[in-house]
């Protein structure tokens, strides 16, 4: 027999790994039907009308689902000229298993029509609405004719759920014919009715799930159930999908991370009573269990997800404790007992192959083979959880797990190995996984064109790239180390703990017990009265623990008022034994000064008991105290300084810790100056806390609560900046006359931090008449753009979600929200004879990033050259044309665009940011015909906008593009062109891939596959085009919008020559066919489109239009040659020649005659018996949607089991690795 070869699991399983999990189980969606629910015969389960039913033995040939019933429908003779069979379910669905979130259903069946009188086939449901206590029916009805019969034919209908209150919600199944048969005339097979939520991509091939109660023996909660894993290659080593009642917490469906893969498995939260517990779990083998905590283990997967959540969310670990992976923020950790490290991921949504090592006494990460976690551990103080809980339940369970800030997140390949999977080896299944066959490798024998976006191809007017290009030194920075490869934050050292006689660990688990979770954490002397009598203070050796020299030191304190002097910091020159001190007694904080063993108070300032309040000194400006002229030189040498915190030995702070900080000259002047007073002490007002408590210096003692571990860590502050001249990005074009002049028109900028998911919103209202809409959409000389109520509603163009907000003129402002983004990135315009060098700090305006994603300085609300703007990875930035009063034009050349990157770590030990790229890239347009954009395989793209009939060469049409070269399944938030900017119905823009530009003769196409992503949180509800096919005999547009969960878009197609949908098209979504495409937002998709009557371009040329709220890659579209076509006759059958209305003298003119045998007077006459016995013909191509896409992904190979008579061996072609020591053997077997 033949199966499916996964061929990337076949070279792992060579490797010998304890289990691998290939998982490509069917998980689409949960059956929400029984198999005898779907027995007609059964007078329990269906109710017939004008019909009888029986269970067919033998159904016809080819019956699509083997293992499920087939019922036998036997129609009534009509007794007028038409009839309506109808089939009503006896069973009401069960609500429970309804997800409503969902917010509609999928019903779909095979029939099988054993007659020539049907007419159309309805299906659909039927509720009580109890409201109106009256039963409400929704179907859909499906014309059929004769070319259907003696075939199984898949009928399917996407229906909304009532948004009503309803109960009894039945199903509906009904076939209409016409008369003219006798008994027997009017049978039907019915085979693999199924009933899901979101099931359209699978309910051809699959009649759903059904899970069942998690096992027993298994330590999680029993109110959830469980779908089967199989391990690869054998039925041992089950692992389990979750889910409940109503909901998957995985599916498995969508684009492949490794090729061979038929899908990839997407997990989503599975949240009870407010704890997140994992979506899919595999045996853990003693992996990070007692049972095995002596061995060596590797877990490996392949995993993408997308997140820039500022919690810390674990990803994959043990199902009973806290040990595992961690998403946070930008960064991967290890935790592992107490012990935990980061890497900088960065851009998270990426293929990652992730091995997970444990061996004796250590643990480490690899990234796509790369080691970038290694942790020491002492085995024999780890406490892994035990093999079986206190109710004898398994917990060697190894789980992924998911949550809401984590969309999507997917996972392919896992495997369990006995050994520490070495990097070489990680570095050659990363290549096996992601290193596929170029598509040009298919497309040729596909006869295909295809437009795949490779950057070294994209032909941009200039680059500017940081580290390739530029050096990170080059530019201004301050507490940031610069190397040849990337931006650091500088790698400082805790201070030293001095606890008396009680150990460090003690003293945080003693803080962790009397802190609640959640709360802000603080660091105290006194956590409980055991610690009463304890001398404890924090110790900084030397108080230039700076990089820079320092500017300003502060702590943020809290008491009680019950202090009795007590020491808040004591500075201690080592050779002098001088001494500054910061002392507290009730609410009163004096600073003194000992000199020479003479002790001076300098002043004393008040506190609110209970409340914030910041104690510090600003160097620069503690000269300015009069009396104390020997202050200057205490603070002149800060290595001969040390610094307590908190006591001195003697002297202990009973209160509250909040950090303490140091900063150097930039970052200081991010503390209000009004903060501190006119001698450099700073003030202890409540309010001044409260802001200085935020403040993150450039060295931040801090206490930590991640992990479920608390620990101290260092937040730290860092800048940098640099500038590079605009000119350095224009290029020399034509005018209208064709003269050239040097020109700039837009930059894309891209930065190693990923693009935030966090929106935030705001809006102005005000109120206006109708007169007010009309005169809005006015033209210059008093005619008016003709728009449709649709374009008025289309919050696309607008930007109103409802009538109130049009009734009120609203404007919103959608901005992405970065306010918990470790890097946040800026640019400004300087001009260059001025030093380009105004800091981020000096200006005045800020102008949050907005998610059109597009710069326009003279756009900003305040005079653009004191305005710093914020950037996102992929933004497109528009050069200023004029001058800051907006009355001349502007000399870019005198003018630099400068960068300004700010750094926020929370923590550098436990998250050491690494910025390891910037880009620039310009674009600079022709004024008199389109400027192309090139790709990997020699096809143009052209950018196109045009209002009216005329096309604007020059207008703003704002694309982004991928800027790196990668193979067409690595793909991320960046992969592709994106449209960015906003949209108007008075402006077609977008991206044109030209069809046959030559005008070639037998031109003709089969199929058009395309690669997109909706990257916006909710789906345009009303109708958004995003591709159009200009052919000769008219445009095919396909639309985008919103089902009624808001959290899926429906793809359609129009003719826009007679604005009809179209029914010529067959669909394919990730090498599935369906009836109706879906896309889910921030998901890449293959759609694919075959049509039934090829597409003519002879001796015409054509284009295919991308445009929209979508990100596109890898458009192809597929010639028919004369080889690929066949055709497929439909005959008509004589019982039709006799019942239809045409009369014999018709017959001599079958152009007058429908499909259906029925008289048309159209006075054309061309007759033949040929066109009595043939309604029609049409092509039939090997190469169809489904086909495309799986050559695409690598699952259109075989492998050959058993009853055989041998085995053919073809070595693979040579592949060469980098950094690798691999032995390879091909032998020939005997």
């Amino acid at each position: 027999m033949t199966n499916l070869s996964n061929l990337y699991i076949e070279k792992v399983l060579s490797e010998h790994p304890i289990a691998t999990w290939v998982l490509g189980d069917d998980l689409g969606y949960i059956s929400l039907i029984s198999e005898n629910n779907r027995k007609f015969e059964n007078s329990g389960q269906w109710s017939l009308t004008h019909s009888t039913s029986s269970l067919e033995a033998s159904p016809p040939n080819n019956v699509p689902f083997k293992t499920s019933t087939t019922s036998k429908i036997i129609g009534s003779i009509p007794s007028s000229s038409s009839m309506d069979i109808l089939e009503t379910s006896v069973f009401s669905l069960d609500e429970t298993q309804i997800n409503s979130d969902l917010a509609n259903l999928t019903v779909g069946f095979y029939i099988y029509i054993n007659n020539p009188y049907t007419t159309s086939i309805s299906l659909g449901y039927k509720y009580y609405n109890t409201g109106t206590l009256s039963d409400v029916i929704v179907t859909k009805e499906i014309p059929v004719n004769s070319s259907n019969a003696n075939s199984w034919l898949f009928v399917s209908g996407v229906f909304d759920l009532p948004i009503v209150s309803y109960s009894n919600l039945k199903l509906l199944v009904g076939m209409t014919v016409k008369s003219g048969g006798g008994a027997g005339d009017y049978n039907f097979y019915i085979n693999g009715l199924s009933v899901g939520q979101w099931a359209e991509e699978f309910n051809r091939t699959s009649l759903g799930i059904t899970p069942q109660s998690i096992s027993s023996e298994i330590s999680l909660p029993n109110t959830l159930k469980t779908i089967v894993a199989k391990q690869y290659s054998t039925y041992q080593n089950d692992a389990y999908y979750l889910a409940n009642e109503s909901t998957l917490f995985s599916k498995n469906f969508g684009i492949p991370l490794v090729y061979g893969s038929s899908n990839v498995t997407k997990l989503y939260p599975n949240l009870i009573d407010t704890v997140n517990y994992p979506s899919l779990i595999f045996p853990g083998h003693g992996f990070l269990n007692e049972r095995g905590k002596y061995n060596s283990y590797t877990a490996e997967m392949w995993i993408r997800l997308n997140t820039d959540t500022n919690v810390p969310r674990k990803i994959f670990g043990p199902i009973s404790n806290a040990d595992g992976l961690y998403a946070d923020g930008g960064f991967l950790t290890l935790v592992i007992g107490k012990t935990f490290s980061s890497h900088y991921v960065g851009e998270w949504n990426r293929p990652m192959l992730i091995d997970f090592r444990f061996i004796q006494n250590n643990a480490s990460i690899l990234l796509n083979g790369e080691e970038v976690i290694n942790i020491s551990l002492n085995e024999t103080s780890l406490s892994f959880p035990s093999e079986f809980d206190v109710d004898g339940k398994s917990q060697d369970w190894l789980g992924f797990y998911c949550y809401d800030d984590i969309h999507p997140f997917e996972i392919d390949s896992f495997a369990l190995y006995s050994y520490s999977v070495p990097a070489e080896v990680a570095k050659r299944r990363w290549v096996w996984g992601q290193a596929v066959l170029p598509p040009e490798s298919t497309n040729y024998s596909a006869n295909a064109n295809t437009a795949f976006n490779d950057y070294s191809f994209a032909n941009y007017s200039s680059n500017y790239n940081y580290p390739n290009f530029a050096n990170w030194n080059q530019g201004f920075f301050s507490n940031i180390n610069t190397s040849k490869q990337f931006l650091q934050l500088p790698e400082y050292k805790l201070p030293t703990f001095y606890l008396d006689d009680i150990s460090y660990d003690t003293w945080i688990n003693d803080i962790h017990d009397t802190q609640e979770d959640n709360a802000e954490k603080y660091f105290t002397f006194r956590p409980n009265p055991d610690w009463n009598s304890k001398n404890c203070y924090i110790l900084f050796n030397r108080m230039n623990v700076l990089n820079e020299d320092l500017k300003t030191f502060y702590g943020v304190f809290e008491s009680d008022g019950t202090s009795n002097n007590e020491i808040l910091f004591k500075i201690i020159n080592n050779n002098t034994k001088d001494f500054f001190t910061c002392s507290i007694t009730g609410t009163d904080v004096t600073y003194s000064i000992n000199l020479s063993g003479i002790e001076s108070e300098i002043t004393t300032k008040s506190i609110e008991e209970n409340e914030n309040f910041t104690c510090g000194l600003n160097l620069s400006q503690i000269s300015n105290l009069s009396g104390f002229t020997q202050i200057n030189s205490f603070f002149s040498i800060p290595s001969n300084l040390s610094l307590y915190v908190g006591g001195d030995g003697a002297r202990t702070y009973t209160g509250i810790i909040h950090s303490f900080g140091f900063d150097a000259e930039y970052n200081n002047k991010k503390i209000n100056t009004s903060f501190i007073d006119s001698y450099g002490i700073f003030k202890t007002d409540t309010a001044i806390g409260n802001v200085m408590i935020n403040h993150v210096a450039n060295y931040t003692l801090i206490l930590l609560y991640k992990y479920d571990l608390l620990f101290a860590d260092i937040a730290v502050a860092g800048y940098w900046e640099d500038y590079v001249p605009l000119s350095y990005f224009g290029k020399t074009t034509k005018n209208y006359s064709g003269k050239e002049y040097y020109d700039i028109d837009s930059i894309q900028i891209n930065l190693d931090y990923p693009e935030p998911m966090e929106r935030s919103s705001t809006e102005s209202v005000g109120s206006w008449t109708y007169q007010d809409l009309k005169i809005r959409y006015q033209t210059i000389d008093d005619s008016f753009y003709l728009q449709s109520y649709g374009q008025l509603d289309n919050n696309l163009y607008n930007g109103w979600d409802n009538y109130q907000d049009m009734s009120e003129d609203s404007e919103k402002y959608y901005v992405y929200n970065t306010n918990n983004n470790s890097v946040k990135t800026y640019i400004s315009f300087q001009k260059i004879k001025n030093g380009a060098n105004k800091n981020l700090v000096d200006f005045d305006y800020t102008e949050l990033m907005p998610v059109t994603g597009v710069i326009e300085p003279e756009s900003a609300y305040q005079n653009w050259d004191n305005v710093v703007f914020e950037v996102i990875d992929g933004a497109i930035i528009y050069s200023p044309k004029k001058n800051i009063n907006k009355d001349s034009s502007l000399n870019f050349n005198e003018w630099a665009i400068v960068t300004h990157i700010d750094f926020s770590s929370d923590g550098i030990l436990h998250n050491p940011i690494k910025f390891r790229d910037l880009q620039f890239a310009s674009k600079v347009l022709e004024r008199n015909d389109f400027s192309k954009i090139g790709t990997k395989f020699g096809t143009s793209l052209y950018p196109y906008r045009k209002t009216g009939n005329y096309y604007d060469f020059k207008g703003k049409n704002p694309i982004s593009t991928y800027k790196r070269s990668t193979p067409h399944l690595y793909l991320d938030n960046n992969t592709g062109w994106h449209f960015r900017g906003s949209f108007s119905p008075l402006v077609e823009r977008g991206l044109s891939m030209p069809v046959n530009s030559q005008q070639g003769f037998n031109f003709k196409i089969s199929s058009v596959q395309v690669w997109l992503k909706f990257s916006e949180t909710i789906f345009p509800t009303t109708e958004s085009l995003i591709l159009s096919i200009n052919h000769k005999d008219s445009i095919y547009d396909f639309y985008l919008i919103a089902d009624a969960s808001t959290q899926r878009g429906r793809i359609y197609g129009i003719d826009r020559t007679t604005g009809n949908p179209l029914t010529d098209v067959v669909y394919a979504m990730n090498g599935n066919l369906v009836d109706t495409p879906y896309i889910v937002n921030e998901n890449w998709s293959v759609l694919g489109i075959g049509f039934s009557d090829l597409l003519d371009f002879s001796n015409f040329s054509g284009r295919i239009d991308m445009t929209g709220q979508i990100m596109f890659n890898n458009l192809s579209y597929y010639l028919a040659n004369d080889l690929q076509q066949n055709q497929q006759i439909q005959s008509r059958v004589w019982s039709e020649v006799k019942s239809g209305s045409a009369t014999w003298q018709s017959w001599e003119d079958p152009l007058d005659l429908n499909s259906d045998g029925d008289y048309l007077d159209t006075g054309e006459h061309d007759g033949t018996w040929r066109n009595v016995n043939i309604i029609g013909t049409s092509a039939i191509y090997n190469i169809s949607p489904d086909t495309i896409y799986n050559h695409y992904v690598g699952v259109d190979r075989i492998i050959v089991d058993d009853e055989v008579d041998g085995i053919l061996v073809d070595p693979e072609k040579i592949k060469i690795y980098s950094d690798s020591n691999w032995s390879i053997s091909l032998k020939t077997p005997a």
